[in-house]
């Protein structure tokens, strides 16, 4: 593929993207604007809000490292794993009854009040963090409940904040919507493997992007296309599909019969874009 064609290819992902995070931007002001008569729904859909924004802030971060073809491209994958994942959570809160969402704020809310007291001795190395104001967990409603949730019986923290394994998650969203795990299953796929090697720092993430899938070297001419046709189109594939099973399922459980066009849409348009035989046929 020549410089000209991989340049088009380039954007018409980005502006994929690009049309996914206002995608994201209208079911965050649907869920926020809804109002319902069933409290423990409200519940659930105040919590998968915030995390839809975080998606959306992710997203933007991609496209601002992916505006030029360089070595910025490696951080995506970072941030690409905490897209689909975070995806995968906002489907299996959704998917869920209400225990799951209040699990995820009983979370949240002991780990903040830990982080004001810290200590770690790696390697025969003591460090410790302490505030210097820090309130008696009496005096914060749910914090003692939560503290003891995620305490287990040897007095150690408990940091998964799910029950469920990634996988676990994924396939009690079939439950709810066999489209959005199917797309959240196709997201994690995508990403997971080379960016766990990108994230804990092995020499494999390195050579990764210096080489073919092959193992061969790449010159300076290949990289372009290296560049789109394999890292774009990794992260690309695990953001939108990651994306359309957070919509997909929010939209089946909260019957949001509004996204469903828009999803098909960008699911042939992504089809075409990746493989033009696609449209042929």
């Amino acid at each position: 593929m020549n410089e000209a064609k991989l340049n088009e290819l380039k954007e018409a992902l980005r502006a994929t993207l690009a049309e996914q995070t206002r995608v994201l931007d209208h079911l965050i002001h649907v869920l926020s604007q809804t109002e319902t008569i069933d409290p423990e729904l409200k519940e659930i859909t105040n919590t998968i809000v915030l995390m839809l924004q975080s998606v959306g802030v992710s997203v933007h971060s991609i496209l601002r490292l992916t505006e030029t073809i360089d070595m910025a491209i490696k951080d995506c994958f970072g941030i690409c794993r905490t897209v689909s994942e975070m995806c995968i959570n906002i489907a299996y809160i959704a998917a869920s009854d209400i225990e799951v969402a209040r699990r995820a704020r009983a979370h949240a809310l002991q780990k903040k009040f830990r982080d004001l007291s810290r200590y770690s001795d790696a390697a025969d190395v003591n460090i410790s963090v302490k505030s210097n104001v820090t309130p008696d967990a009496s005096e914060i409603p749910g914090l003692r409940e939560a503290i003891d949730m995620f305490t287990d019986k040897k007095g150690r923290e408990i940091r998964d904040w799910a029950t469920d394994s990634l996988d676990e998650r994924i396939r009690k969203v079939a439950a709810v919507s066999r489209r959005a795990s199917t797309s959240l299953a196709g997201s994690k796929f995508s990403i997971y493997r080379h960016s766990s090697e990108l994230l804990h720092g092995t020499y494999f993430g390195v050579v990764y992007f210096w080489t073919s899938p092959t193992g061969a070297e790449i010159s300076r001419q290949q990289f372009s296309e290296h560049w789109v046709q394999n890292h774009f189109v990794t992260i690309f594939t695990a953001v939108f599909f990651g994306v359309v099973g957070a919509v997909e399922c929010c939209a089946d459980r909260f019957e949001l019969d509004q996204f469903d066009e828009s999803i098909q849409k960008a699911i042939t348009k992504t089809r075409v874009l990746l493989d033009p035989e696609f449209a042929d046929g």
